[in-house]
């Protein structure tokens, strides 16, 4: 789990946060690199691009550590949202494949995008093809 660093207050206007102040000064005096996710996150404007940077915008979001809780159910909502945009199926995060993900994600010891990306991928096909 990440130490707390700051608690902050910050009011952003609804798709308007960016690296620019007031968001990227606030956070970057804490270490808290943004602008590698805002630019990935807002040049996705394809399906291909979307599920390239899958496991990116997960993993990065995670980093970015945004809420003193909450973040991996943060993250996949911001997940979903990105899959529903491009007209994907909603990542489902099953009882059996949870230990996996955490593998990957807050457990890992080492940030691998292309495997988180790749077992993602895995479970959205697996879904479509349970509905079938």
């Amino acid at each position: 789990m990440a130490k707390v660093k700051a608690k902050l207050k910050l009011n952003i206007v609804a798709q308007k946060a960016t690296p620019a102040p007031p968001v990227g000064s606030a956070l970057g005096q804490y270490g808290v690199q943004i602008m590698d996710f805002c630019n990935k996150f807002n040049k996705i404007k394809t399906r291909e691009e979307c599920l390239k940077e899958l496991g990116f915008i997960h993993n990065q979001h995670q980093r970015i550590h945004a809420f003193i809780d909450g973040n991996s159910r943060t993250t996949r909502l911001l997940v979903n949202w990105l899959l529903i945009k491009f007209k994907f199926p909603l990542l489902v995060l099953k009882i059996g494949a949870f230990e996996k993900y955490m593998s990957l994600t807050k457990l890992s010891t080492r940030r691998d995008d292309d495997s988180l990306r790749d077992f993602l991928l895995h479970l959205m096909v697996h879904e479509e093809l349970v509905k079938s």
